[in-house]
């Protein structure tokens, strides 16, 4: 377990793809496993690993307050974050409506969903697409993708 948590903290220091980044932008495969008490993950279900299948599907209040008011938002709206990355390589706003979908509930959105999201870019551009983040982050079907 030391190994690997030195391994870890090599790899946000050395690899220029995660220099400087916090650990909550690192894949979760890059991560030690299990997670420290309090992660990201941990508090969306994953095992301590005490027993056998003791991972937690159920939502809880945590998750709800971390996705509303927690640091995965304004992580994510990091212009060093993968998604944003993904999202600003889009060169209309139809295809960085789609690329924020898939990156979050892996679909494209119905023509309404475009149709309220286009609106929203128009609106309020750079800050519509954060505001369409957090929106689809805050859905139930967000919480429950498999």
């Amino acid at each position: 377990m030391m190994q690997r948590r030195a391994q870890m903290a090599r790899l946000l220091k050395e690899d220029e793809k995660y220099r400087g980044l916090p650990r909550q932008l690192v894949r979760a495969s890059e991560l030690v496993s299990p997670a420290s008490p309090g992660h990201f993950l941990r508090q969306f279900g994953q095992s301590d690993r005490d027993q056998i299948e003791n991972a937690n599907a159920d939502a809880t209040v945590t998750q709800a307050l971390t996705l509303l008011n927690g640091p995965v938002y304004g992580l994510l709206n990091s212009n060093r974050s993968e998604l944003a990355k993904v999202v600003s390589a889009q060169p209309t706003p139809a295809g960085k409506i789609d690329a924020l979908f898939l990156s979050t509930l892996c679909r494209y959105p119905s023509s309404e969903e475009r149709a309220i999201a286009l609106e929203e870019i128009r609106a309020n551009r750079t800050k519509g697409l954060g505001n369409i983040t957090w929106a689809l982050l805050n859905t139930r079907e967000f919480m429950f993708v498999q």
